[in-house]
């Protein structure tokens, strides 16, 4: 849950910068509430992570020592476990487990480790880790690596805390967990990936892998050719009920997996992350533009088929005190757990280009009446929400 910086990278790459909260209660400014509190996780750029209640619109808990940068992570499959990989540039980077019940690190253990005992077992390997997924039985993680046979993702045994093997498959741009269906009663595993094809050629590629046996089930050319170096993917996204996929390139896809075949498409109209609400209903993709200038300041929202809706216009309903008429940068929109809010991280980085720099906020917003709930001030910059339960 945290990424570096430069928003372009941030967009493809999954990574985000350092995370915490701990600042004070935001002022109610509407009354409509989740019947049932959330638990969210705020991630900036210090050394810890804050857990805030939106209903009570603050930090009830911090949790450290956590390194200042960390990836966006993943969530175990029955939502006991959040996984972080930290520290992504340094040497003493680490793989984090947090216990979403207790709210405290279960175990963590060093990349170097992982990658010392892979070489032992023959495995020449250099783990990225900014990109995170948990197989659908969640007994294994996948870590974006490198190896003498490629590019492709390293699998991590989470009983033993060891590699387990390699997948020389593509460069990883992002994974996603499908939930098993019936259709697919192993799950799948999305992966969001791009190959060079010449000096300045590249192609954007979309696999649907087993979640099992990780073996090829589907693959999809999303960009034919291209001379961006990321092939022009920055995401992928499952359906809760593990029947649609949604793949962000240069367009936004929707992706049949029961009858494995593209259905719908959009124009992909910012640098952001796009969620989809747990009653599967709306999907949201937010703004946080390019390291040179924000977004601007609204949260796109579409139908399940990506139709597209009426936008929510951060910056009018939830202005920055500190960057007047400067458009609100939303870093990512993830809405809680009964679908009738939306938990959105506001502020800019701290080192960018910005004109004004907007401190990091949680903002709780209805977004049927299209109103700020809470606002709620954020230690910190480059802030990202994960809703934990």
């Amino acid at each position: 849950m945290v990424r570096t910086r430069c928003k372009e990278s941030l967009a493809f790459a999954g990574a985000f910068v350092g995370v915490a909260l701990s600042l004070c209660c935001g002022s109610a400014i509407a009354p409509s509430q989740s019947e049932t509190p959330d638990v969210v996780v705020v991630a900036t750029d210090t050394n810890d992570l804050s857990v805030v209640d939106p209903n009570q619109g603050k930090v009830t808990r911090q949790i450290s020592p956590i390194p200042r940068l960390k990836s966006r992570g993943a969530m175990s499959p029955d939502r006991t476990t959040l996984y972080l990989f930290a520290e992504l540039d340094n040497p003493s980077r680490e793989l984090i487990a947090i216990d979403t019940r207790t709210l405290a690190v279960s175990w963590r253990v060093h990349i170097a480790q992982l990658e010392q005992q892979a070489l032992s077992d023959s495995l020449h390997i250099s783990i990225g880790g900014d990109i995170v997924a948990v197989t659908p039985d969640g007994t294994r993680l996948l870590l974006n690596a490198t190896e003498e046979a490629g590019e492709g993702f390293v699998v991590v045994d989470l009983a033993s805390r060891a590699v387990s093997g390699f997948d020389p498959l593509v460069h990883v741009i992002d994974l996603a967990t499908v939930a098993p269906s019936n259709a697919l009663p192993n799950g799948a595993i999305l992966v969001a990936g791009v190959r060079q094809l010449g000096p300045i050629v590249y192609t954007g590629l979309f696999y649907v892998l087993d979640g099992a046996t990780l073996a090829i089930r589907d693959s999809v050319t999303v960009t034919p050719a291209t001379d961006n170096p990321t092939g022009g993917m920055q995401q992928v996204l499952a359906s809760p009920d593990g029947q649609q996929a949604y793949v962000v390139g240069f367009q936004q896809f929707r992706y049949d997996l029961v009858n494995e075949r593209m259905t719908d498409s959009v124009p992909t109209p910012s640098f952001g992350w796009l969620s989809m609400s747990p009653d599967e209903n709306t999907l949201y993709r937010s703004d946080f533009g390019t390291f040179d200038a924000p977004g601007s300041g609204q949260i796109f929202v579409y139908n399940a088929d990506l139709s597209p809706r009426a936008l929510i216009n951060v910056s009018q309903i939830a202005p920055s005190s500190t960057a007047e008429g400067q458009p609100v940068v939303t870093d990512n929109a993830v809405p809680s757990l009964d679908s009738k809010l939306l938990y959105v991280a506001a502020g800019t980085p701290r080192v960018a280009e910005y004109s004004t720099f907007e401190p990091a906020r949680l903002l709780v917003i209805d977004p049927m009446r299209n109103v700020l709930v809470k606002a709620v001030p954020v230690h910190g910059s480059s802030p990202f929400v994960t809703l934990v339960r």
